[in-house]
């Protein structure tokens, strides 16, 4: 018995034995039996194949990873504070998800992500006429057009994120 191990960025085409292909071993070994004259063993192998994948975000390089031909490529979902990861998309700014299984070729691919959007909830604190909610979305400016509430003895100065706030904040 023999064991064939294809060195370090190479696999195992096929084994022959007197030119004959000996079945194919899932783990390597191969056995010889009945041995009553020299063989020759001749091991076929080919040079692994690699390609690049490349994740770029936000216009500057993410990760690159070396993918074996037809092989998968995963990495870890980058993060944005206020954004939620869409995925990886064939062109910057695309609509077309990319394919990250069967890889053949080196391949570029950019992150898409999606503006997380809020609600904005007026509260009139204690006062009438403030019962209504606004959408916001993230890295947008918004214009706060709540209605103004009213309120007997007080006058309205604006908005607060904060229930006791003395000064409007916005």
């Amino acid at each position: 018995a023999f064991t064939v191990t294809a060195r370090n960025g190479y696999a195992v085409k096929g084994v022959y034995v007197n030119g004959q292909k000996a079945p194919n071993s899932q783990t390597g070994a191969y056995a010889l039996t009945g041995i009553q004259e020299n063989k020759t063993v001749t091991v076929d192998v080919e040079a692994v194949q690699f390609h690049k994948v490349t994740y770029i975000v936000n216009d500057r390089l993410y990760y690159v990873q070396d993918v074996q031909h037809g092989g998968n490529s995963t990495v870890e979902a980058p993060k944005i504070e206020g954004y939620e990861f869409d995925g990886w998309y064939t062109t910057q700014g695309g609509t077309e998800k990319a394919t990250l299984t069967n890889i053949t070729t080196d391949t570029v691919v950019y992150a898409k992500f999606a503006a997380n959007t809020y609600t904005i909830t007026y509260n009139a604190n204690g006062g009438d006429g403030a019962d209504a909610t606004q959408r916001k979305t993230h890295g947008q400016a918004v214009t706060l057009n709540g209605p103004i509430p009213t309120r007997e003895g007080f006058n309205f100065l604006g908005w607060s994120a904060l229930q006791t706030a003395t000064e409007p904040s916005y």
